[in-house]
């Protein structure tokens, strides 16, 4: 494996755990620093999946959410890139609802989270 393929590796595991570390302080603006301006930003809303395109509808939807749920909290049980790619599997905890189990898919263009794709565990 060269440095090269490595570092798309690194790069993309660190983005994922950045965004992960925002989510959990309830940092909105951290989390749209990550974002590519032409990121494509899918939500698995439970009952109705949206995909968000422009900064200021990504950032309407976070702050809407972490007013939504103050101290939810996501736990990363397994993440692993490959190239430009990231899986994270993921447990959100909430004070008020049941855990919420997922993984997002993240795609890395230019040192910045590209598409986040969200998909949630039903019962």
């Amino acid at each position: 494996m060269t440095p090269a393929t490595l570092a798309k590796y690194e790069v993309a595991l660190r983005l994922a755990t950045a965004y992960r570390d925002a989510f959990n302080a309830g940092d909105a603006a951290g989390i749209l620093s990550l974002l590519h301006p032409d990121c494509l930003f899918d939500e698995a809303e439970p009952a109705s999946g949206k995909i968000y395109t422009r900064k200021e509808d990504i950032q309407a939807y976070l702050v809407a959410s972490f007013k939504a749920a103050p101290g939810a909290y996501l736990s990363v049980e397994e993440a692993y890139s490959l190239g430009w790619h990231c899986v994270m599997r993921w447990c959100l905890k909430r004070d008020d609802e049941k855990d919420l189990r997922g993984v997002y898919l993240f795609t890395i263009r230019d040192g910045l989270i590209f598409s986040k794709h969200t998909y949630i565990k039903t019962d």
